[in-house]
């Protein structure tokens, strides 16, 4: 099995005019390079004939995988990277799985950026919310004091923020997140 390679440094280039081109710069198409000066258009011949079966992956520049297929054709790696290797994770092609692996050091390692975000708008909203309830019963209570419902509940929305102060957003995905208390 041969060894992953990466291209790198994509960038749009004017390239010279031959027969075999001119049409495609006639209508105005669009030419890569990567920082080696390898054409995209005859490094994808080269690729496909010397890594049959290969995944290319398309890499960001913090090597987030954006793409992952075996028809390397499919691609214009403007601003990115293609790796073609042979060793990747189950389903990496499958979109919902974009965004959710880098490669690092010559391993694919989950990423979660994406789910650190979500959880972190997550935990500002119920953040929000029960400090808000909690300010709203404590109003009240300052103004005509509280029933023993009102008591209970004031206790139920204090555990539930306390509960939440202690979450790591860092976990995400893997949060076990408190219930929300219900009147």
């Amino acid at each position: 099995m041969k060894k992953d390679v990466i291209f790198t440094g994509f960038e749009l280039y004017e390239p010279e005019l031959t027969e075999e081109n001119i049409l495609y710069l006639s209508v105005g198409g669009g030419f890569l390079q990567d920082k080696d000066g390898n054409d995209w258009y005859q490094l994808q011949k080269t690729l496909m004939a010397e890594y049959p079966d290969a995944y290319f992956i398309t890499l960001d520049d913090n090597n987030i995988v954006r793409g992952a297929t075996k028809d390397v054709t499919t691609y214009f790696p403007a601003g990115q990277s293609i790796l073609v290797t042979y060793n990747v994770p189950d389903k990496i092609e499958d979109e919902s799985n974009i965004g959710s692996w880098q490669y690092v050091e010559g391993k694919f390692v989950p990423h979660n950026s994406l789910a650190i975000e979500d959880a972190t708008l997550k935990l500002e909203k119920e953040l929000t919310w029960a400090t808000n309830q909690v300010s709203a019963i404590q109003d009240l209570e300052e103004l005509q004091g509280l029933s023993e419902e009102q008591k209970d509940w004031l206790g139920k929305v204090k555990l539930y923020r306390a509960t939440l102060i202690q979450i790591n957003v860092e976990d995400a995905p893997n949060i076990t997140w408190p219930t929300r208390p219900k009147k």
